[in-house]
């Protein structure tokens, strides 16, 4: 028995799960007597669906398995349309961001980025995550430097206004932000138009908190803080300090806290330019919030629904509805 099929016999049983077993499954004779007819079925009905579909949505399916994971480049056929769209399936049970995480991880580790850990020792996606956040940083160095607006930079704490939105997604990275989404830039230019976006990096564990809030005639409202993972939750549980905590309240505070567009000047404005251009970004917070999953508008709520909490204190209000 070769080692990888010795390891699949130690995986959780969901995972071994194929389509075959499903039929199977179905099959309520003891002899298994009608699951060939099941599989023919199956097949050539699956087969005339897909079939359907025109060059344009196979290659699109394609285009979107190989921007998920770069290496499959070119592993894949257009005539195999019936594999791509179950492989594209299957690779949608894993969110977003966590592929993103896996595939930076992956790709530090063969550049020899990452030093004396284990692999077989990490069991959580927060703790990989921790690690390439890390590197990221250290990565980013002064390409993005005026492409950001420090607030504060400690040996814990970066807390930065990205500028562009290539400057957003860069610092959001590996996180399900819609603001940092790497294929829909229109979510950072109406968070950023007349709004204040501050992404808030911890450099010792790689913990990511992004605050937000509208502005009108000068006054801040709105107020929300989104972790990593895109929940939004109370100012109380942000895992920040106390100087990080002060930097936000007196942004809140002052009339003279600036837009990242107002900071970002020519930077937002040429960034705005290649990416959007003639795209509609009045920002609406009616409309949209800060947490999308796969960069798509999240049904759970709308900002408005809200009686905020200010950063001083308040009732913060239960976004799950319960």
């Amino acid at each position: 028995m070769t080692k990888l099929k010795k390891f699949k016999e130690t995986v959780p049983s969901w995972m071994k799960l194929s389509f075959i077993d499903v039929l199977e499954m179905i099959d309520p004779s003891n002899t298994n007597k009608f699951l060939p007819m099941l599989t023919k079925i199956v097949d050539s009905s699956f087969k005339q669906r897909v079939d359907t579909w025109g060059k344009y949505e196979i290659t699109e399916f394609i285009t979107r398995i190989e921007n998920t994971i770069p290496h499959l480049k070119g592993k894949f056929s257009i005539s195999d349309s019936t594999l791509i769209y179950t492989f594209w399936s299957l690779l949608e049970r894993i969110p977003n961001n966590e592929i993103d995480v896996f595939v930076n991880f992956m790709e530090m580790y063969e550049k020899n980025q990452i030093h004396n850990v284990d692999t077989n020792q990490l069991k959580t996606i927060d703790e990989i995550e921790g690690i390439v956040n890390l590197i990221n940083i250290k990565n980013i160095g002064k390409e993005f430097e005026k492409q950001t607006y420090v607030d504060l930079e400690t040996e814990k704490w970066l807390v930065i206004r990205p500028l562009t939105y290539e400057s957003s997604v860069k610092y959001g990275s590996n996180t399900k932000w819609c603001t940092s989404a790497k294929h829909n830039p229109n979510q950072y230019f109406r968070y950023t138009d007349d709004g204040v976006l501050v992404y808030c990096i911890n450099k010792e564990t790689g913990y990511k908190l992004a605050f937000h809030m509208w502005r009108e005639n000068k006054k801040f409202y709105d107020i929300s803080f989104w972790n990593s993972i895109d929940d939004r939750i109370d100012s109380l549980s942000a895992e920040i300090d106390f100087d990080v905590y002060n930097l936000i309240k007196k942004m809140h505070s002052s009339s003279e806290t600036k837009t990242n567009k107002e900071l970002g000047g020519e930077y937002w404005i040429k960034s705005y330019n290649l990416h959007m251009k003639e795209d509609d970004l009045s920002p609406t917070p009616e409309n949209y919030a800060i947490g999308h999953n796969r960069a798509t508008l999240d049904n759970r709520t709308t900002l408005a629904s809200f009686v905020e909490r200010d950063v001083d204190g308040g009732e913060e209000p239960n976004i799950g509805g319960g």
